[in-house]
């Protein structure tokens, strides 16, 4: 949602704007229309990156999964 990944050049990065604000708009109607907790998966391999998907999904209270794009494990990131 928040991210992508683009496997031509193996780069994590933030959606754009467009895809972003669609993508939080179908989350918060299906968590309204259902009443149940979304869990959301995104893609980080730096901070910087991390804090942009942690400011973008604050504010949906869903939870969050923030892996590699394998999935297999959680990015390692500085303690700070």
């Amino acid at each position: 949602m928040a991210t992508n990944y683009d496997f031509e050049h193996q780069t994590y990065q933030l959606s754009d704007e467009e895809r972003w604000t669609s993508l939080r708009s179908a989350v918060l109607a299906i968590k309204n229309k259902f009443n149940k907790n979304v869990l959301l998966i995104e893609y980080a391999d730096n901070p910087e990156l991390k804090k942009a998907i942690l400011n973008r999904v604050e504010d949906l209270n869903c939870a969050l999964f923030m892996g590699t794009i394998d999935l297999q494990q959680q990015p390692q990131f500085d303690p700070n």
